[in-house]
C-alpha cells in the first residue's frame, strides 16, 4: 500500500490564489500525509471555492456534509495506515 503523497506547495499556492477550481485525484482522502495537512487543504478549498473530485464523487468542502465525509474518510485512512505499520 502506498503512503499518501504530500500536498505540493505549488498546488496550495494556486488554490489560495483562486487559480484552481477543481482538484482531481484517485482518492481525495489521501491528499496529505497528516490530518493537519489534509484539514488545512480542505479549509483552503472551502475558502477559495475549489471542489475536490475522485472516483467516488465530487466534494464541495464548503458544504458541511461533504466536509464531514472527507474528514471521516481521511481519519479512517490514517487508522488503516497505523494498523499496517
Amino acid at each position: 500500500m502506498l503512503s499518501p503523497a504530500p500536498v505540493s506547495s505549488g498546488l496550495v499556492t494556486e488554490i489560495g490564489l483562486e487559480h484552481v477550481g477543481l482538484v482531481l485525484g484517485i482518492e481525495m482522502f489521501r491528499l496529505a500525509r497528516s490530518g493537519k495537512d489534509r484539514y488545512q487543504l480542505i479549509e483552503l478549498c472551502a475558502l477559495s471555492g475549489a471542489v475536490l473530485a475522485d472516483t467516488d464523487g465530487v466534494y464541495d468542502p464548503a458544504e458541511d456534509n461533504d466536509r464531514l465525509l472527507l474528514g471521516l474518510r481521511g481519519t479512517m485512512n490514517e487508522a488503516a495506515l497505523h494498523l499496517i505499520k
